[in-house]
C-alpha cells in the first residue's frame, strides 16, 4: 500500500513551525527583537534622548520567546535522543607513528 506523498504546506507546518530545534517562528522574532532594543539603547545613548516606552516591553517579549525557544530545543533534543536520532559517532582515527624531520623520538 502507498502512503499519499506529503504536500508542501504539511512538510513546512512539521518540519520548521515545530522545529526540532525549539521552532524558527520564536528564535527570528526574539532575536530580531532583542537586536532592536539593543539599538534602540545606543541610539539613545548617542543622541542623549530618552529610550522609549515600549522598548522594556519588546525586551521582554524577545527574552520570552528566546527561553521558549531554548525550551522548545531541549525538549526536542531530549525526544530524539530517546528516539534514536542523535548525532552520528566518530570513531577514533587509527593511529598514526609520524616523526618530524629534526626531532628526535622521546622515551616514555
Amino acid at each position: 500500500m502507498s502512503r499519499r506523498p506529503e504536500s508542501a504546506r504539511a512538510r513546512l507546518r512539521r518540519i520548521i513551525v515545530p522545529g526540532t530545534t525549539g521552532g524558527l517562528f520564536t528564535l527570528y522574532p526574539g532575536a530580531l527583537g532583542f537586536l532592536v532594543v539593543l539599538a534602540l539603547l545606543v541610539h539613545a545613548y548617542f543622541t542623549g534622548r530618552q529610550l522609549p516606552t515600549v522598548a522594556g516591553d519588546v525586551l521582554l517579549a524577545s527574552v520570552g520567546m528566546l527561553g521558549l525557544h531554548s525550551a522548545r530545543a531541549s525538549v526536542a533534543d531530549r525526544a530524539n535522543a530517546a528516539n534514536g536520532l542523535g548525532p552520528v559517532p566518530v570513531e577514533d582515527p587509527p593511529e598514526t607513528t609520524t616523526t618530524l624531520p629534526g626531532l628526535r623520538p622521546t622515551d616514555p
